[in-house]
């Protein structure tokens, strides 16, 4: 059975057959514009929602294991999975940048702090050439500053143009392979 009630948090609906003191699922529309989605009763109201819940904010954030979602989409206590049975092509993640424009780019950044909005200090990035059908190159990035910015394109130690030419401390190598440094120019292997 379903069941509506509401109290100073909001409003919730819970189907269950036992009332609001059983287990339940419950949807919750917070006062202050959150939606929650929990898989077990409130306790002593709607601010003691147990996790393991969807939680949408007010400002468009999406948490999955967390009520206070930190990105756009947030998961918090394990990973995800994408998956397709295929041949060829399983699953996959896409991030792009709607304006193919030269120098734009897209990015998976690392981060190992619970602030890993202002401490992303690596990352992945592909870097539009120009308009060029989605052509471009390939950056590792790593900003080893001792502060809350985030690593940039400016701060790539490796890059793989679209030409296949590596480059190790240089964005624009002229060989395949062209390694540089101002501090050490030695080479070993």
């Amino acid at each position: 059975s379903a069941l509506l009630r509401t109290d100073t948090g909001g409003y919730h609906v819970t189907t269950n057959n036992g009332g609001f003191g059983s287990v339940a699922n419950a949807l919750a529309l917070m006062n202050h514009g959150d939606l929650i989605l929990a898989t077990a009763p409130a306790t002593g109201g709607s601010a003691n929602y147990p996790s393991g819940r969807i939680m949408i904010k007010d400002t468009g954030n999406v948490g999955i294991g967390t009520s206070s979602p930190q990105q756009k989409f947030h998961i918090q206590g394990g990973g995800a999975r994408i998956e397709n049975a295929a041949t060829g092509l399983g699953g996959f993640v896409s991030v792009g940048n709607g304006t193919e424009a030269a120098g734009n780019y897209s990015a998976y950044f690392f981060g190992n702090t619970a602030l890993d909005g202002t401490y992303f200090k690596g990352g992945i990035a592909y870097e539009t050439l120009s308009t060029t059908n989605g052509r471009g190159d390939m950056h590792f990035l790593q900003n080893s500053a001792a502060n809350g910015v985030n690593a940039t394109i400016a701060n790539s130690v490796m890059t793989i143009l679209n030409s296949g030419n590596v480059g190790i401390g240089t964005t624009s190598p002229a060989s395949l392979l062209e390694v540089s440094s101002s501090s050490n120019p030695e080479i070993s292997i």
